[in-house]
């Protein structure tokens, strides 16, 4: 069993919905990343894998001029609602690589942090999900982050010039998960993006980074 509640911290000042399971304390994922860049008002991004909030509170509090957030789940969505502030866009999608409509999306036990697109070991149960082309999500966008549990890895597109600011967060997802991660990692490097927070791929919660086109 879970609560939807508001809960104070995880990088924000005013607070964010979250899902919490009984008996257990609050989910916050992890913000140095979040809050390693400059936000500025004229920035519009896109928070793919938006989940309940968290990342887009942290930039509306910063000032930005907008943010869409995608998150496919029904139950991480339903959060979404909550909110009410007309510089946050919600949108019950999933963000691919192709121009697929519809996707099997499975869904992981408890709070739902590691749903994904990407099958895991006893993960069978699933929500057909709604899609959209990775192109449209972030086309009105300057700043992308991105946690898809191993479906940043799908996107062969990933890494546009127009964006001046991108957080990752990279999973581990087949035995080739880190050589898939250190080819976005020299594509930002190849296109200008300098690094602010290096990934280390020691354990999970070391695996995102942050860079800043120069």
């Amino acid at each position: 069993m879970y609560n939807i509640i508001f809960t104070k911290g995880g990088g924000t000042k005013k607070g964010y919905w979250a899902l919490q399971e009984e008996g257990k304390r609050v989910f916050h994922c992890p913000t140095k990343e979040m809050l390693s860049i400059e936000y500025l008002p004229n920035d519009n991004v896109a928070d793919i894998g938006a989940y309940t909030g968290q990342y887009a509170s942290i930039v509306l509090e910063k000032g930005v001029n907008s943010v869409k957030c995608y998150e496919p789940t029904k139950k991480t969505f339903g959060v979404l609602t909550k909110y009410n502030n007309d510089k946050m866009q919600i949108f019950n999608k999933a963000v691919v690589g192709n121009d697929d409509h519809e996707r099997k999306f499975y869904i992981s036990k408890g709070i739902g942090v590691t749903n994904s697109l990407i099958k895991k070991k006893r993960q069978e149960a699933y929500e057909v999900v709604s899609c959209i082309n990775y192109n449209d999500a972030i086309k009105d966008c300057n700043i992308v982050k991105i946690d898809i549990e191993g479906g940043e890895y799908e996107i062969p597109n990933l890494i546009q010039e127009h964006i001046r600011a991108y957080i990752i967060d990279f999973h581990k997802i087949g035995s080739d998960w880190i050589e898939k991660a250190n080819n976005i990692i020299h594509e930002l490097e190849a296109k200008g993006y300098e690094c602010i927070i290096k990934p280390n791929f020691g354990c999970g919660w070391t695996q995102a980074g942050s860079w800043v086109k120069k």
